[in-house]
C-alpha cells in the first residue's frame, strides 16, 4: 500500500491512499483481501474507502465478494463497515443491502438491517443476517420470507 500526503484547503491535509490493498492471512492461507479506488484517513484512524471490494476466501477455495459505494476500515481491529449500495456475491447467490459489517475477531459478516438474497429460482427477504466465513453457517435474527419461484411453495418464518 502506498501512502501519499495530500495537502490543501480542499481536504485539510488528510492522508490519501490511491488503490489501497489490504490482505489478511492465517499462516500461508489467504483469508480476505480488501481493495478500493482510494482511501482517506479519518481523524479516528479509520480509513474511509471509496468503491471498496472485499474478497473472502473459504477453506474449499470459494470466493465471497462484497462490494459497495463506500466503507470504513478499522486497522486496529481489522473490521470493515460497508454503508452504501452493498452487494454480496457467492456462487449463484447475490445479496443486496444498505449496510454490512465484517467483524474480523468473529470472522463474521453481519447485515444489521434489511436484505434481499436472490439465488437460482429463490428469493429470500429478511433482517439481521449473520454469516460465519469459516464455517459458512448463517443465521437470520429477525424473520425471513423465502419465495421459491420454481414452484408454488412459499414459507414465512418469524
Amino acid at each position: 500500500m502506498h501512502l501519499m500526503r495530500v495537502s490543501g484547503p480542499a481536504n485539510g491535509g488528510q492522508t490519501r491512499v490511491e488503490k489501497p490493498l489490504i490482505v489478511e492471512r492465517k499462516g500461508d492461507r489467504l483469508i480476505w483481501r480488501l481493495k478500493a479506488n482510494k482511501a482517506e484517513q479519518q481523524l479516528q484512524g479509520k480509513l474511509l474507502l471509496t468503491k471498496p471490494v472485499l474478497e473472502m476466501f473459504t477453506d474449499n477455495g470459494d470466493v465471497v465478494t462484497v462490494s459497495g459505494a463506500r466503507a470504513r476500515f478499522d486497522p486496529l481491529h481489522r473490521n470493515i463497515a460497508f454503508d452504501s449500495q452493498v452487494k454480496v456475491t457467492y456462487k449463484q447467490w447475490q445479496l443486496t443491502s444498505d449496510s454490512l459489517i465484517y467483524v474480523s475477531g468473529k470472522d463474521e459478516l453481519t447485515v444489521p438491517g434489511a436484505f434481499v438474497a436472490t439465488g437460482n429460482k429463490v428469493v429470500a427477504r429478511g433482517r439481521g443476517l449473520r454469516v460465519n466465513r469459516d464455517t459458512q453457517q448463517l443465521w437470520v435474527d429477525h424473520g425471513i420470507h423465502i419465495e421459491d419461484r420454481g414452484s408454488a411453495w412459499t414459507e414465512v418464518h418469524q
